[in-house]
């Protein structure tokens, strides 16, 4: 930050929409190819890779559709071994079968069509090599694209410093798990929902100055339908990027334009997903989880979510530990926006916490919260600002210790294990892993 204040030149620099796209591009550009690289390590064992598991269930409807014309017995065996159980076949109906929606596959069309055209005859199941690195590239794209985003946001939310602003961005980057899923398991849905929410709440904050008309009013009804289609319980974030609207302008007949534009682009989105359970299912709305539910919602599991060493938030997002210092700043500048992000956490945790299986399989942290953290961004930029005007010693301090973290939580995010191997409250196998993230693997007899 420092750096940045001494040359006004670089600050104008880094401040500018040029400036902004230039740095975006060198990152999105480094990532892709190290994400490349990284894939190319003998990951690619049964429900180990980035299209294996759930990001198969979400993934299979591109293959589906350009590939096997949505029959199942066209399906191999070995494509279902690799594919880890994320879909499943009914032989008897001749049907591909898959709990999750096709939001994620939407925007994973354009990199898969580049894939299609580079593979060529030789990948003909769609889980080549080839395809891989396509769903690589567009894992960094969308991340790289959802954290540009969060800095014009947080460049609009208030007046700050370049160096603040980056570090907001630092934080959320590698501070949480948003960058595990952009890197390590870009097929799963979190980092194509990390980008719709930072879009949309982007264009919220953008329409106190410009409002939302033309073009933006049609991106802003889009992004919002595909976040709910993607992740039906991410109704959560739309409703609050829409309150946040509502907070600078009460006028709600003013907003009947959004409204019906919304209703419009919900309908158009939904219908590719209502074809498909149409097809699947012989039903035009299903639930197509099952049994799985909110079993917990009596006795929520809410310090295994934010503690524990296996799957917890604090251990694998640690910059979430200055969410609440920064939500009782909020509360003291502006009480209203400080109580919407207050509900938005609270109902996000408390519905991890109530979900029959808290941990969401083998993942890192609460994949569920990588959405959320462009507002955990804002959150952020209100207490570091805070901080610089009242307690600047205070702030100096911690912007070490905060990158130090960062460091630390990248680092082990390209090293954990897929699945935690001990039990959800064993500290010493963490303390493990994170020693052998610098220095190198361990012997013990119990693990690996």
């Amino acid at each position: 930050m420092q750096l940045i204040s001494k040359y006004p030149a670089l600050d104008k620099w880094t401040s500018s929409n040029k400036g902004v796209g230039l740095v975006a591009f060198c990152f999105f550009l480094f990532f892709s190819l190290y994400s490349i690289k990284y894939h190319q390590t003998g990951r690619y064992a049964i429900g180990k890779h980035d299209l294996g598991s759930d990001a198969a269930g979400y993934y299979i409807y591109l293959p589906g559709v350009f590939h096997y014309h949505m029959r199942g017995t066209a399906i191999s065996a070995e494509v279902l071994r690799v594919s880890g159980q994320g879909f499943s076949v009914d032989v008897e109906r001749d049907k591909i079968l898959t709990k999750y929606t096709c939001g994620a596959a939407i925007l994973e069309l354009p990199f898969f069509l580049v894939g299609h055209a580079l593979a060529g005859a030789d990948e003909t199941d769609a889980l080549g090599p080839t395809f891989h690195k396509a769903i690589e590239v567009g894992g960094i794209f969308y991340f790289t694209l959802g954290l540009a985003l969060v800095y014009l946001t947080l460049r609009r939310w208030r007046l700050a410093s370049v160096g603040l602003l980056l570090l907001c961005i630092a934080c959320v980057a590698f501070g949480t798990n948003a960058y595990f899923y952009a890197f390590v398991e870009p097929g799963f849905s979190h980092v194509y929902s990390f980008f719709l929410v930072a879009l949309s709440l982007y264009l919220a904050v953008r329409s106190r100055e410009h409002g939302l008309n033309g073009v933006a009013l049609w991106v802003f009804a889009v992004s919002n339908a595909l976040i709910i289609l993607i992740r039906p319980l991410d109704i959560i974030a739309v409703l609050a990027v829409y309150a946040l609207i509502l907070f600078d302008s009460r006028n709600v007949l003013g907003y009947v334009r959004l409204w019906l534009v919304q209703a419009v682009t919900a309908l158009i989105v939904a219908l590719p997903q209502m074809l498909y359970w149409k097809y699947a299912f012989d039903k035009w709305i299903v639930y197509s989880y099952g049994d799985e539910g909110f079993i917990h919602w009596a006795s929520p599991k809410l310090a295994e979510v934010l503690a524990s060493p296996s799957y917890g938030v604090l251990p694998h997002a640690p910059v979430f530990i200055l969410l609440p210092v920064a939500l009782v700043v909020m509360y003291r500048q502006k009480r209203s926006t400080a109580l919407l992000f207050t509900t938005v956490f609270a109902l996000i945790i408390y519905s991890c916490a109530s979900w029959h299986s808290w941990h969401f399989g083998c993942s890192y942290g609460m994949r569920p919260l990588v959405q959320y953290t462009p507002f955990l961004a804002i959150c952020l930029l209100v207490v570091f600002a805070w901080a610089k005007e009242h307690k600047p010693h205070i702030l100096h301090g911690v912007v070490s210790i905060l990158l130090l973290v960062c460091f630390v939580n990248f680092r082990f995010m390209m090293y954990r294990e897929y699945c935690y191997p001990g039990e959800h409250w064993d500290w010493s196998y963490f303390g493990r892993e994170l020693a052998e993230t610098f220095f190198g693997s361990m012997p013990t007899h119990q693990y690996r």
